[in-house]
């Protein structure tokens, strides 16, 4: 089978299409008047020269009504000045078109909202002719965005008296909506806020918590409520803040937005709150404590009436025993060796029943203080003359530090006497042999502080001003148990061993300085041992003019005494060392011993 070449086909010219027949004017003139486009012809001095029937429809006009007339007839009067730059700008050849909206008036006065594009026709030589406009109706349109910014404002005036801060930020952290409280808090202007971002407007650090709690949002895609602690200026605000994003129409989110809430009054008044509650549990707490001391003085009372009783009841019998006791010691002789031992034995238990008497007896005392005007160093030096063979006995030293200008006080000289001599005797018993007992005196002023800790502790209570005499023992024995020590001024609660106190010592001290309306603290010293500080008032009468006068005298030892070389009671170093006074005899009236 033989295969035949093409033969090339020769280039054959196209026939020319004939020319298309011209349309008549009439076509032309009917394409006008039937476009559905409202349409209109005018001269540039604002007259109709033409419409069609779609622009006489849309103002309600017949269309003889409105050729020959004026354009102004269907132009809204709050646009006319519009209308006629417009046709002034024609009419000089100015402007060959333009495209607005604008306000048209129908035959019936109804407003609709036209968008007119007007173009400009000129005569053969070039001069501004005619002028051609298409209007289309834009009505509906118009209406539906006046009611979007009705709607738009009335949100808007809502969102500007709500008294959270409210917010709302494009993807990119610039602010697209904020209110009023907005504006008010971070002292801006609306205008200068909308489409900035929180580092173009804030502290860089408060702007950094701002964008990483949106962006959680943006990448949450879910609400989130934050509590932020902002400082604006020197000011620390604290705000809750509930976020949450904004999504369009498909769900994609296209903006953040946010209502703030400033807490920081109430945050305040939490904390203020806390500390009022702190304060109550505290007072509640010593309220409890004031009730117990209170049924603790109660039993105290009723301990101290039923003492008063019993002591009455057995002190004589215990006299007549111990008489009978030391007739049979020297007047019945006997062969057997035990018996002295028993009578002696029997002598130190009457003796020790009538040491716990006398205690009872001084513990119910309801008796008058014996109120004069006295030197508590005096006493003290009284005192250490008293104990003088407690503490040689034992090796103890006396160190001695007292102010010679200490103002007097009013007080009952032998039952502070008999405080001080108790003081001294449980110090001794509480060191061990070779140890040492220290006292020393001094006035002050007392402070706010002062008052708040132990003002409400006496009848009288202190006052912030007052002047007082300070008296502290200390000694360097082992101190008290912790768990015991609220249990020291106890009656009949003691340390020590069977036979060597009967527990109503403290008990004693405490009720004669609560007479005297002062303070006994006993506390556990730091360096070891244990410190008793007695507080009273200073008698203001008596106070010499800016506290300083002669020296108060200080009494020496008599015959008897011991001196610095010879004996553990010695003075302190101090000024006063060496100085020598007049005795002063012992009061008639001396405590009883161990007391």
């Amino acid at each position: 089978m033989r295969i035949m070449a093409a033969r090339p086909r020769s280039a054959r010219p196209r026939p020319e299409a004939p020319p298309r027949p011209a349309l008549p004017p009439e076509t032309y003139r009917a394409l006008f008047a039937q476009s559905p486009v409202p349409t209109l012809v005018c001269d540039t001095e604002g007259r109709f020269v033409e419409v069609n029937n779609a622009f006489a429809e849309l103002f309600g006009y017949a269309r003889r009504e409105l050729v020959g007339g004026r354009v102004s007839v269907v132009t809204h009067p709050l646009d006319l000045a519009e209308h006629r730059e417009r046709l002034n700008g024609f009419r000089g050849g100015e402007a060959d078109g333009f495209t607005t909206r604008k306000r048209y008036l129908t035959k019936d006065g109804r407003t609709l909202w036209g968008e007119s594009h007007a173009r400009l026709v000129r005569d053969p030589d070039g001069l501004p002719r005619w002028i051609v406009a298409q209007i289309f109706d834009r009505t509906e349109e118009q209406l539906t965005a006046e009611q979007a910014r009705e709607s738009e404002q009335q949100l808007q005036a809502i969102l500007d008296n709500s008294s959270a801060v409210i917010f709302v930020k494009d993807l990119q952290g610039r602010y697209i909506m904020v209110n009023r409280r907005f504006e008010q808090l971070h002292r801006l202007v609306r205008s200068s806020v909308l489409g900035r971002t929180d580092r173009q407007l804030f502290e860089p650090k408060v702007a950094r918590v701002f964008r990483r709690h949106d962006q959680a949002i943006i990448g949450g895609g879910r609400e989130t409520q934050t509590e932020e602690d902002i400082l604006f200026g020197n000011e620390p605000r604290t705000f809750i803040s509930l976020k949450f994003p904004l999504r369009n129409l498909e769900g994609d989110i296209v903006a953040v937005a946010g209502m703030s809430t400033d807490i920081t009054r109430r945050k305040r008044a939490e904390t203020r709150l806390k500390v009022l509650n702190e304060r109550l549990v505290k007072a509640n707490e010593e309220l409890k404590k004031t009730q117990l001391q209170l049924i603790q003085a109660e039993k105290l009372e009723s301990i101290g009436r039923l003492a008063a009783g019993v002591a009455h009841e057995v002190k004589n019998p215990l006299a007549l025993l111990l008489m009978g006791v030391e007739y049979l010691e020297g007047n019945v002789p006997t062969d057997d060796e035990n018996v002295p031992v028993i009578l002696r034995e029997m002598r130190e238990a009457i003796t020790r029943a009538e040491k716990i008497i006398v205690g009872m007896v001084d513990f119910s005392s309801h008796r008058q203080l014996d109120w004069q005007t006295v030197q508590l160093n005096q006493i003290i030096e009284g005192a250490a003359l008293l104990t003088r063979h407690q503490f040689t006995r034992k090796s103890v030293r006396l160190k001695k530090n007292l102010d010679r200008t200490l103002p007097p006080i009013r007080a009952d000289k032998t039952r502070i006497e008999q405080v001080i001599v108790n003081l001294f005797i449980n110090a001794v018993q509480a060191v061990k042999k070779g140890g040492r007992v220290s006292v020393a005196t001094w006035s002050r002023e007392l402070g706010e502080e002062d008052r708040r800790n132990f003002g409400s502790r006496t009848a009288n209570p202190f006052r912030a001003g007052d002047r007082v005499v300070v008296v502290e023992i200390a000694d360097n024995g082992p101190g008290i148990p912790p768990e015991v020590m609220s249990k020291v001024f106890d009656p009949f609660f003691t340390t020590k061993p069977t036979g060597e106190g009967t527990g109503l010592g403290l008990s004693v001290t405490r009720r004669i300085v609560d007479l005297h309306e002062g303070r006994i603290e006993l506390v556990n010293a730091p360096e070891g041992g244990v410190k008793v500080t007695l507080t009273f008032k200073a008698q203001e009468s008596m106070l010499p003019p800016s506290e300083s006068g002669p020296p108060a005298p200080a009494p020496t030892p008599g015959p008897a005494a011991p001196t610095a070389s010879t004996s553990p009671l010695t003075h302190e170093k101090n000024p006063h060392r060496g100085r020598r006074a007049r005795v002063h005899p012992p009061p008639q009236t001396q405590p009883r011993k161990n007391r």
